[in-house]
């Protein structure tokens, strides 16, 4: 099984930040359904294609952190590490052999390193 997961909130100052992964065995159905970066779809495509998407899915997680916590977080904390905690949170649920992740860090490769050692793999 692999997951695919995305973070959405990143640059509220107000709301949370919701991280996001869908697990599959096969993701043949979900690329016929025309699924990709939803930055790329009109709101009303993602709202269309929600619950077809979850029947699809094997399973999927959701992790959320509000943004008084990620307030007191931060004294500590950059948003990227918070961040990779929120993917490694939501990409461990399920065992899974690939993960495909949309990275938030301009520097892709670190953050890949990082998410994979967390993940435990190599």
């Amino acid at each position: 099984m692999f997951c695919g997961v995305d973070e959405a909130g990143r640059g509220s100052v107000m709301g949370p930040l919701v991280v996001g992964s869908v697990y599959v065995e096969d993701d043949t159905e979900l690329m016929e359904l025309g699924v990709r970066d939803s930055k790329k779809l009109t709101p009303k495509r993602r709202e269309a294609m929600f619950d077809r998407i979850l029947d699809i899915a094997d399973g999927y997680s959701l992790v959320t952190v509000s943004a008084e916590d990620i307030d007191l977080r931060r004294e500590r904390e950059t948003l990227n590490e918070i961040e990779l905690a929120m993917f490694v949170d939501a990409t461990s649920r399920y065992p899974v052999t690939r993960v495909y992740a949309d990275c938030p860090d301009v520097n892709e490769m670190s953050f890949q390193s990082a998410l994979t050692a967390r993940l435990g793999g190599t």
